[in-house]
């Protein structure tokens, strides 16, 4: 799953290189958390939970118009009183309808306003507890949100209508070239997986480096 997971990733990529270049650094700061995210390991001292909490507020805030610094404060101040209230869909979907630009034509608003609801369609569909039987389900969710997301944030950006179709011819020269991946090992998932905890694209990774990774991902004994 994991090489088809990081096609979806590719234009928030280019986006995040792009951002560089307008010193957009709130977006390179959330793709990061985002890999980190992904990788489901602890990082120094921050736990796998809460570099995900990190990570959604972080998502809350990247399509704001808002100055970095107002930013990081609230985004501080969230998880300082939050904790892990900031994961609810509520909450997501406050940000995101509050990120919809005034006015930007008719059709633009219209075309945000969609993208938008279904966003949090993902969001509340992602945030279900996954079955083991459907957990490619949880990860093409995941996917979608991520293309979505991507959509927004460059709609909303300066880049010309024409980096739309360049962004998708990579991607598609992208998936033709990557290798098939491996079938999801559901040996993993006899435990049942709290719907708070992100599941890893790399589980035997994950196992490895992470003590509640291990505890969640048995495989059943013989």
């Amino acid at each position: 799953m994991k090489n088809l997971f990081f096609g979806s990733l590719i234009p928030l990529l280019l986006l995040t290189i792009h951002s560089v270049k307008h010193i957009n650094i709130f977006l390179v700061v959330y793709f990061a958390f985002y890999c980190l995210h992904l990788s489901g390991r602890p990082f120094y001292n921050i736990s796998v939970i809460q570099i995900y909490h990190i990570h959604r507020v972080l998502e809350c805030m990247v399509l704001l118009n808002f100055n970095i610094f107002i930013k990081c404060t609230i985004c501080i101040l969230f998880l300082i009183c939050f904790k892990a209230k900031v994961c609810l869909p509520p909450v997501y979907a406050f940000f995101t309808f509050l990120a919809l630009p005034v006015c930007n034509g008719y059709s633009m608003y219209i075309f945000n306003i969609l993208s938008t609801i279904v966003l949090n369609v993902c969001i509340i569909l992602f945030d279900l507890p996954p079955h083991r039987n459907h957990i490619e389900m949880y990860f093409y969710i995941r996917m979608t949100k991520n293309y979505i997301l991507a959509f927004l944030i460059w709609l909303n950006s300066p880049l010309s209508i024409l980096s739309l179709p360049i962004i998708v011819i990579v991607n598609i020269i992208y998936y033709y070239m990557v290798e098939e991946d491996e079938p999801i090992d559901k040996e993993y998932f006899i435990n049942e997986i709290p719907s708070v905890y992100p599941i890893p694209l790399d589980i035997k990774d994950a196992v490895k480096h992470c003590k509640t990774a291990k505890t969640l991902f048995k495989k059943q004994a013989i």
